[in-house]
């Protein structure tokens, strides 16, 4: 379950906040070391190790997820992104002769076209690359390698346990697409 911002703030926070307050970084991500790998500097990708509050985290770094922190980072909002591997990593490990079945313009994210030397259907070595090149081109906080186990809400934020530490946010969102086994939830009422 996803709630917006606006109706989740007053029922998550014990204090009242507000999409206003959220957009003035009144919230802010507690800082993260950098990864120095080459390719995870390129896409602002991190790596953290102790635990991070932020207002809002994204689990997956896939299309959905991406695309969600670019309206985010448009609206000022702080968040991060959690992935497993990185983003469009699952593009990475499709079979080699994968291209889309949809035309390059419809398959794009919000707010970066894709490449006119693309084949009309791209394929899957563009469609990860592309992926890697939006979150470099509107410095999505990426965070690679983290591999979320599990998490709780205690009504107030949620906790998330990973191979990297814990996770505390106001908002969750799960984009991790339909390549995983899903787990569902218990939610009472």
């Amino acid at each position: 379950m996803t709630l917006r911002p606006a109706q989740a703030l007053p029922q998550l926070a014990t204090k009242q906040l507000t999409t206003k307050q959220l957009a003035t970084k009144q919230l802010t991500t507690k800082p993260i070391n950098a990864v120095t790998a080459r390719a995870r500097s390129r896409a602002n990708i991190t790596k953290q190790t102790a635990t991070t509050t932020t207002p809002i985290a994204i689990v997956g770094a896939g299309p959905a997820g991406l695309a969600l922190g670019y309206y985010l980072k448009q609206h000022n909002l702080p968040f991060v992104l959690l992935d497993k591997h990185g983003p469009g990593a699952t593009w990475a490990r499709h079979y080699e002769h994968l291209s889309l079945h949809s035309l390059k313009p419809l398959s794009r994210l919000p707010g970066l076209p894709m490449p006119a030397h693309y084949a009309k259907f791209p394929t899957r070595e563009q469609v990860h690359s592309y992926l890697i090149s939006y979150a470099a081109h509107f410095e999505l906080p990426v965070q690679a390698g983290v591999e979320v186990a599990s998490a709780h809400h205690n009504g107030t934020s949620w906790h998330l346990t990973t191979n990297q530490g814990t996770f505390t946010s106001l908002l969750l969102e799960a984009a991790t697409g339909i390549w995983n086994a899903p787990v569902l939830p218990e939610i009472p009422g």
